[in-house]
């Protein structure tokens, strides 16, 4: 744990330079894993994001994400969301949305390099969104040995939209308890463009596999 607990501290040092007095908040998840062929997985996963130095709920989640590998470096997805958002005043934002996806991966030793390109679409919402479909593109390295129990790594991610502009920078470990259980640590630090408070995020997830 101690070599956990520095590694993130000595990765996220650039990151916390950036910020000028942000807000922070919690994401945490838990989500279930259900391997049908060992080319296709089911995984359900529910999220809740806090803002307002963790004072208040921002965004609520459910999620299922379809996965299947076509190549042994090229995975696709088609996923399945509804959530919530706090729009403040007491008024949520209701919103059915689906993504689609392509995640691409390589190794180098024990270095592990991938990128996620996913493109996600509103099918509805009680308060209709001003843009309606938006592209996340993600990349990622990580250290994972496989005596490691503990793999660290770094992620830079953006969001676009036509209206606004989104970057998540990200420094975590994904920890193996058990064969069939992972628990997912870490810090971001996210801002956007135009006005946007930047938030400092401390990230918790535990993932089950069935």
């Amino acid at each position: 744990m101690k070599r956990l607990v520095f590694i993130i501290a000595l990765l996220s040092m650039p990151l916390l330079a950036s910020a000028e007095e942000p807000d922070a908040g919690t994401w945490t998840y838990l989500a279930l894993k259900l391997s049908f062929t060992p080319k296709y997985t089911v995984t359900l996963r529910g999220e809740i994001r806090t803002k307002d130095n963790a004072r208040d709920t921002d965004q609520r989640f459910v999620r299922i994400f379809n996965r299947y590998k076509f190549l042994p470096w090229l995975t696709g997805e088609v996923n399945f969301e509804g959530n919530q958002t706090n729009l403040g005043g007491g008024q949520w934002r209701n919103a059915f949305r689906i993504h689609l996806g392509l995640n691409a991966a390589a190794s180098l030793g024990d270095f592990k390099f991938s990128t996620l390109q996913r493109e996600y679409f509103f099918i509805a919402s009680n308060v209709e969104p001003t843009k309606p479909c938006f592209l996340l593109s993600q990349f990622r390295i990580g250290y994972a040995p496989e005596d490691w129990a503990v793999s660290p790594y770094l992620t830079a991610i953006w969001l676009t939209r036509p209206e606004k502009f989104q970057r998540r920078l990200i420094a975590g470990a994904d920890i193996r308890l058990y064969p069939s259980t992972s628990l997912n640590i870490y810090y971001m630090f996210k801002t956007a463009y135009p006005s946007e408070s930047d938030i400092n995020v401390l990230g918790l997830g535990l993932t089950v596999a069935l």
